[in-house]
């Protein structure tokens, strides 16, 4: 089965093709997802989130739906407006797998054919997306989540420069980090993928809710 691709770009939403292979366990018996367990390390309660660099241009868009059928998957690509100054076209990326089962806050199996509308809602300053709806749990194949920190202020540390120091909490701390929801410690998914020459972390998503670049 094919999947559906949503992509924001200037031209607007377009769907396309692709396929994806990733598998992984599902969780036991599938149902509700209890937050934690040992896919993740628990970070702390606050975290430093990235945010934007000054000249850094807007995105093509900051609230998103799509509408994602069991069986058939997605993927949602979330690109900043063309500018001269942007040092990266991308922020982010969502993909779930035509394999990937969605389950229900309740543990309940989303029906072969059945849909669930899928929100993203990005923070205009920080690299953070909150996702929709809350609770949704995938089995089997996880999501995947990309996001790029090209366009963030690489003075980390803020003590005016971006030096030796920036580069190191890149290389050795900068990670994708998980929030169940507002005030609840932040977890890190482990086995994140970091690319620093196309500055990039992709992670796998087991649950929604808040996610960000952190240190």
């Amino acid at each position: 089965m094919r999947n559906r691709f949503l992509l924001f770009g200037s031209i607007g939403a377009c769907i396309a093709l692709a396929s994806c292979t990733d598998a992984v366990g599902p969780p036991a018996g599938g149902p509700a997802w209890e937050g934690g367990g040992p896919q993740f390390d628990l970070v702390r309660h606050t975290i430093n989130i990235l945010v934007e660099d000054p000249t850094a241009p807007p995105l093509e868009a900051y609230d998103l739906e799509f509408w994602v059928v069991q069986d058939e998957g997605a993927s949602l690509v979330v690109n900043y407006q063309p500018s001269p100054t942007s040092a990266s076209q991308r922020f982010m990326n969502l993909y779930i797998d035509e394999e990937t089962e969605l389950y229900r806050p309740d543990g309940s199996r989303v029906r072969d054919g059945d849909s669930v509308l899928i929100t993203a809602r990005i923070d205009l300053r920080q690299l953070l997306v909150t996702f929709g709806p809350e609770g949704l749990v995938f089995g089997d194949e996880p999501a995947r989540l990309t996001m790029y920190w090209g366009n963030a202020n690489l003075d980390l540390n803020r003590d005016g420069l971006v030096n030796e120091l920036d580069t190191a909490i890149i290389r050795d701390l900068l990670a994708i980090s998980y929030q169940s929801r507002g005030g609840e410690p932040w977890l890190r998914p482990r086995n994140q993928v970091k690319s620093l020459e196309r500055q990039y972390i992709r992670t796998r998503l087991y649950h929604f809710s808040n996610y960000a670049i952190s240190w």
